[in-house]
């Protein structure tokens, strides 16, 4: 089965970021959850395929993530809050709430 993940290598990749820092996959050295990278991409449907997660809005992200360097996508990350807040503001809007779309990886964070 096809994730909704993998249609968007971006996402994609930031989310593994962060899955990899906050020990959400067994990295082979003794560390994290018995969850392979495998797994946790699996668990990204959860929030991916949810109601009110639009794939315009996914999209959006995706295209705005590329405007960012690699630096800008690692804070995004891993970053310090007050980093990641300030990257948060310059995402674009999306939903019925007109929130920014990069909120998307809170909700990635949790399933991580």
């Amino acid at each position: 089965m096809a994730r909704i993940i993998d249609q968007f290598p971006l996402i994609k990749a930031v989310y593994l970021d962060i899955v990899y820092d906050n020990g959400g996959v067994f990295n082979g050295m003794g560390h994290g959850p018995d969850r392979t990278e495998e797994m946790a991409l699996d668990d990204s449907e959860s929030v991916m395929g949810d109601n009110g997660v639009y794939h315009e809005d996914l999209q959006k992200l995706e295209d705005w993530l590329g405007t960012l360097t690699e630096e800008q996508r690692g804070t995004l990350a891993t970053g310090e809050h007050d980093d990641v807040q300030a990257l948060v503001e310059q995402s674009p809007r999306g939903g019925p709430d007109g929130s920014s779309v990069a909120l998307l990886f809170e909700a990635l964070f949790e399933v991580c």
